[in-house]
């Protein structure tokens, strides 16, 4: 409905324009047309709207002078003054050979870099006397005391180590022992500096991080296999992104990625470290993993962030701007400007990035196609025909349209789809997966977020699967 509304506004404005630049030169048009017989009009067209057509000149219904439309604009495409294409603004850009740039774009959760997360546990039974870790979160530095631990097998270890040094005997021996039993450098030279056992072991961090487990309690009887807490350092945190299986072929080590919160806005740069190389049974997606440096803590586990993927693609294709191609249902197609004809043309394409889209079939290099005004020449002469033809050329399925619910799990405005984690639809023996199902009209993406549950039926076109309508559930 919305898309209706400001296409009526568009054209309203259009009309206007072309009306008064008609009417203030409608006399030499006139007069320039009667002076060829080929340029005699087939009919009148309304400037405002190319249904209301007459067999000879008068009025529109809002009072302006319909425009002539000649043989020349309904075999090809249309005829447009250097005149008229100056004052409505009609650009072109060739069509050329680039390396393109896919951009994808997904949603990345934050999680522990789990190459500094390290479980404490004791080498040997026993009972812990004091803990100084009181709550999950707390902060620590490396090397500091977080415990100490009573055990009488590690006590005999000690003893060990002192009744070599009394002998000077297996000194070395026994003293890498107790370093593999756990012992501190420090707790070791203390030992050998008095020749004494100390009754309780200290537990000492490994690394500087965070309690993010915490199982230990004062006076709990220990094994080996107990963990005791968990402490992770969050300096360094891992962004693992959702890839859609029709996104993976574009993914590769190395690729770029900008990420965004979406709360503050601040950005975040790094490169894909790791592909995984199994695929979510459920969700049908596969992680890509990047390391994002967090020395001020900004990012914390459980995050969520845009992700913008940039995949550089090897081989030079033939592309044209995003703006110059008119998608239909079963048909997509471009202007093409030879002198002042513009053709319309079928155009079959394949990827895109924000600016560039490549085209498979249709075109040749240096081809001009049109990247602005494309309403505007569509309201200055009747294109009906020309559309016709090139739609009645494709074999034209009935659209079978499919219901489900699901999960908006990300939105892109830019692109104007929706991914959508689905329930499993039986009609199509699919099971759930998440899916990209783009919107004819793009002002609908207004209406919904991120998390929102959702109603909509779909139906499969040329360019994927489109919604024919949704709703919000309640």
């Amino acid at each position: 409905m919305m898309k209706k509304i400001v296409k009526t506004i568009l054209l309203i404005v259009i009309g206007v324009f072309l009306g008064i630049y008609i009417t203030n030169n409608f006399d030499s048009f006139d007069k320039k047309s009667a002076s060829s017989s080929n340029k005699k009009p087939i009919y009148w067209v309304a400037p405002m709207d190319p249904n209301y057509k007459r067999d000879k000149p008068g009025k529109s219904p809002m009072g302006m002078d319909l425009v002539p439309v000649y043989k020349e604009n309904t075999q090809e495409g249309i005829s447009v003054s250097s005149q008229v294409q100056q004052n409505i603004g009609v650009q072109t850009e060739l069509a050329e050979y680039r390396k393109l740039n896919i951009e994808v774009s997904g949603l990345g959760e934050i999680s522990s870099n789990e190459n500094l997360v390290k479980h404490i546990h004791s080498y040997e039974d026993g009972w812990i006397e004091k803990l100084m870790i009181t709550e999950l979160g707390q902060s620590v530095s490396k090397n500091q005391i977080i415990g100490y631990l009573y055990s009488p097998k590690l006590n005999e270890a000690q003893q060990e180590l002192v009744y070599a040094i009394k002998t000077k005997k297996y000194v070395e021996q026994t003293q890498a022992k107790l370093s593999a039993l756990g012992f501190s450098k420090e707790q070791i030279n203390r030992i050998k500096s008095t020749k004494k056992v100390e009754k309780l072991i200290e537990i000492r961090s490994p690394l500087k991080g965070f309690i993010t487990e915490l199982k230990a309690e004062e006076g709990m009887f220990i094994t080996p296999q107990d963990n005791l807490m968990t402490i992770t350092n969050l300096e360094s945190v891992w962004l693992n992104i959702e890839i859609l299986p029709f996104d993976l072929k574009y993914i590769s080590l190395g690729n770029r990625v900008q990420a965004t919160d979406v709360y503050t806005n601040q950005k975040f740069d790094g490169n894909i470290s790791f592909i995984s190389p199994y695929s979510d049974p459920i969700k049908r997606t596969t992680i890509a993993r990047v390391v994002l440096n967090n020395p001020n803590y900004v990012l914390k586990p459980n995050f969520l962030l845009d992700v913008k993927i940039i995949s550089q693609k090897k081989m030079k294709s033939l592309t044209i701007p995003l703006s110059s191609v008119i998608r239909l249902e079963n048909v997509n197609y471009v202007f093409v400007k030879e002198k002042n004809q513009f053709i319309p043309k079928e155009v079959l394409l394949g990827d895109e990035n924000s600016k560039y889209i490549e085209v498979l079939k249709g075109l040749n290099k240096k081809d001009k196609v049109v990247t602005s005004s494309l309403f505007l020449i569509d309201s200055a002469s009747d294109l009906t025909a020309s559309l016709k033809r090139l739609s009645s050329e494709k074999k034209v399925e009935q659209k079978q349209v499919t219901e489900t619910v699901g999960v908006i799990k990300n939105i892109n405005k830019e692109k104007g789809f929706l991914v959508i984690r689905h329930e499993a639809i039986k009609s199509l023996n699919w099971p759930p997966m998440t899916m990209r199902f783009y919107l004819s009209n793009i002002s609908k993406l207004e209406q919904f977020k991120k998390g929102d549950d959702i109603n909509f039926s779909f139906y499969k076109t040329s360019n994927g699967y489109t919604i024919d309508k949704i709703t919000l559930l309640k």
